[in-house]
């Protein structure tokens, strides 16, 4: 039942017992009718032959030599309405809670906490759970919508405002998204824009009656945000010194240098080895401020802006490693922080370890500073 860890150096013990890390191994389980997770992409269970078929859909996954994944339809199709309903409801949760009304962030985000969501099952303080089929084919639903609606901030392929449910999926086959690594994308277009379009259904402000079933997993989703854009930074500062000091210049060698545990790392890779910041849109989508973000976490706060600094900077940048070295200092106390905020509202258990820079190691690589960074990092927290 529990998500396993590869293949970071870091046994699975000590991520699920340190701080907020413990949520972002993959979700390695099942469900409660014996269904992976992460379907295709499971590591520890295998689909059987006949969920896979040669997809008959037309455009690029027609005929492709990687099969679609009719078993992971038929189940959606079987709870259709259920999963709609979740997804509809679980949008306007989150549009209440952040204050969205920007159709393309507002489906990245409600994309992001269904596809989190079943983590409330699999580390409830109470023992692990097998999350229902609902939420689990919500979330498999949700890491596909994500993936695409990032596609469409990365490329900045319209107008936040124009992202309508057919321009998101129009975008994603056009750009290829519906061809993974292992398999293609199993659901036609009607099917993608219903989905997507329930995902928007917090567009509706008339609507919003029953936010706090899912106030659970919004909280969670909105911690784990704050814990990946943290975790992005510092991932950017320590790869970019590895490419100074070590002159790595392929992508395939800064991959294997790589020590993240969150979704679309491939971004921060390509940045360094292009010696830029990080696109445009991917900024947009990790350091934009939402006006009603929730409880306000100052150790947080300040490490995010400095993250949201660290993330605009070139590699070559000189000022990077002065303040890359700072939210290093200043994570260690932001993730704690987001780490007991997880506690304070009963979604984890409390027997948690603070990061620690020698973990911090671990995950992200040695990042030496001079010591100019840490009075800079102090200032920082106490404002």
């Amino acid at each position: 039942m529990l998500p396993i860890c590869p293949p970071y150096p870091i046994s699975l013990d000590t991520v699920l017992g340190c701080g907020v890390f413990r949520y972002f191994p993959p979700m390695e389980a099942l469900d409660n009718n014996g269904r992976p997770l992460l379907e295709g992409r499971s590591l520890r269970w295998s689909l059987p032959p006949e969920n896979y078929r040669t997809c008959r859909y037309p455009g690029q996954r027609h005929g492709h030599s990687r099969p679609m994944n009719v078993g992971a339809l038929q189940q959606f199709m079987a709870s259709r309405r259920a999963v709609l309903a979740y997804l509809d409801s679980l949008s306007q949760a989150v549009a209440a809670r952040l204050g969205l009304t920007d159709p393309l962030h507002l489906t990245l985000r409600v994309s992001h906490a269904a596809y989190h969501a079943p983590k409330l099952c699999l580390l409830a303080c109470s023992g692990p759970q097998a999350p229902n089929s609902v939420m689990a084919i919500a979330a498999k639903l949700g890491h596909g919508v994500y993936e695409g609606c990032l596609g469409v901030l990365m490329r900045a392929a319209f107008a936040c405002s124009e992202a309508t449910p057919a321009a998101i999926a129009d975008h994603a086959e056009a750009v290829g998204q519906l061809i993974g690594r292992k398999e293609v994308c199993a659901g036609p277009r009607h099917l993608m824009i219903e989905v997507i379009g329930a995902m928007q259904s917090g567009l509706d402000t008339a609507q919003r009656s029953d936010v706090e079933d899912h106030r659970a997993s919004v909280i969670l989703a909105q911690h784990l945000w704050r814990a990946e854009t943290l975790a992005h930074g510092n991932a950017y500062a320590a790869l970019a010194l590895r490419a100074r000091t070590e002159q790595i210049t392929g992508f395939n060698a800064l991959l294997r240098h790589a020590r993240v545990t969150f979704p679309n790392a491939l971004e921060i890779v390509q940045a360094v080895t292009e010696n830029r910041a990080p696109r445009d849109g991917f900024l947009r989508a990790y350091t934009e401020h939402i006006g009603r973000d929730g409880e306000d976490l100052v150790s947080c706060s300040a490490a995010l802006d400095m993250a949201h600094r660290v993330l605009r900077l070139t590699p070559d940048n000189p000022v990077l490693e002065v303040v890359g070295g700072s939210l290093r200092r200043m994570s260690l106390a932001a993730f704690a922080q987001l780490d007991d905020a997880i506690v304070a509202s009963a979604l984890a258990p409390s027997d948690v370890t603070a990061m620690s820079p020698a973990l911090l190691d671990m995950f992200f690589g040695p990042h030496l500073t001079s010591n100019l960074a840490t009075p800079l990092c102090q200032r920082a927290i106490a404002t």
